[in-house]
């Protein structure tokens, strides 16, 4: 039959090239999301569980997922989701209206679950009801482009493009690597120049040439002229975050806050989380001179603060 084949409905011949490009052109449809499954942006989001539906979101790479099993080490177990049950092929298990709380058919790419990090989820869609009513799709369900039901020419294509986007998921980090000596660093530059640059007292200038103290990302912008070196380098030479705050920024709630602000000014997300991160950790160190001692909760509260104060709220 050469690059034609008959369709299950009609008799009508087509290139294969064609169908690929009519599968993309629904893909991307089946991806876009759009409302009403979206919630309401003022509810609070719940904490990341297995059977809910995020979006998980990095970059150019947006794609709905099923939470598999609860958050470790600031990594979740995702699968796939996608919301065109005509697209879904013979590895897909599709769950009706019925089985979700988004109240549309759910096709669940579970036998291609990755593991990505927990700072990719940025909305909760919903859920999947328990005990889940799934099924996968049984033979004479597979009629796509063909008279015969036992293959489908774009088997695979949906899959295929969903694993690579879990793929690019799985790269996704805000946290710079630390690296270098900010002592080293800093050692051409006088105390005096670097009280003057941030307006600090010589005490606090010297406790950050030392690296005793963790440098803010405005504050590392300032010095950078002075160094040579860049801000970030500045930064992650100058202080390692705490893990208790790494984490805290990792999680959909805080993400919410940097997003919302980052979408309404036009700034880069990733910065965004990346100096906020830095700034929460700077000014709990300027205020108390100590910050290994914070527990979850306390690094909660400063981040809220922090965010509250440097976050313009955006309308």
């Amino acid at each position: 039959m050469g690059d034609e084949q008959h369709t299950p409905n009609g008799g009508d011949h087509f290139n294969f090239a064609t169908a690929a490009d009519s599968v993309r052109a629904r893909l991307l449809a089946a991806r876009a999301m759009d409302a009403p499954m979206f919630p309401d942006e003022a509810a609070e989001l719940p904490e990341p569980a297995p059977d809910q539906i995020w979006r998980a979101r990095w970059e150019m790479t947006a794609l709905a997922v099923i939470i598999i099993t609860n958050p470790d080490d600031d990594h979740v177990r995702v699968a796939a989701v996608t919301f065109d049950p005509d697209l879904a092929d013979s590895t897909a298990t599709v769950t009706p209206a019925s089985g979700t709380t988004i109240g549309t058919p759910a096709v669940l790419w579970l036998d291609a679950a990755h593991t990505i990090p927990l700072a990719t989820l940025d909305a909760h869609l919903g859920n999947i009801r328990t005990p889940s009513p799934e099924r996968t799709l049984v033979p004479d369900e597979l009629l796509h482009y063909q008279s015969s039901p036992t293959k489908r020419t774009n088997d695979g294509v949906m899959r295929a493009s969903v694993i690579d986007d879990l793929k690019a998921l799985t790269f996704a980090t805000w946290v710079p690597e630390t690296g270098g000596n900010i002592t080293q660093l800093l050692a051409n530059v006088k105390n005096n120049q670097v009280s003057e640059a941030l307006d600090l007292s010589p005490a606090d200038a010297l406790q950050i040439k030392r690296g005793q103290r963790p440098l803010q990302p405005d504050e590392a912008t300032k010095l950078a002229p002075l160094t040579g070196h860049s801000a970030e380098e500045l930064v992650a030479a100058a202080s390692k975050l705490p893990p208790a705050v790494i984490h805290l920024f990792n999680t959909p709630a805080v993400r919410a806050r940097i997003t919302k602000y980052a979408n309404a000014t036009g700034a880069d997300e990733t910065t965004t989380r990346r100096e906020c991160a830095y700034g929460a950790y700077a000014a709990a160190a300027r205020a108390t001179g100590r910050t290994d001692d914070n527990g979850l909760d306390q690094w909660r509260q400063r981040i809220n603060q922090y965010l509250d104060t440097h976050l313009p709220q955006a309308e």
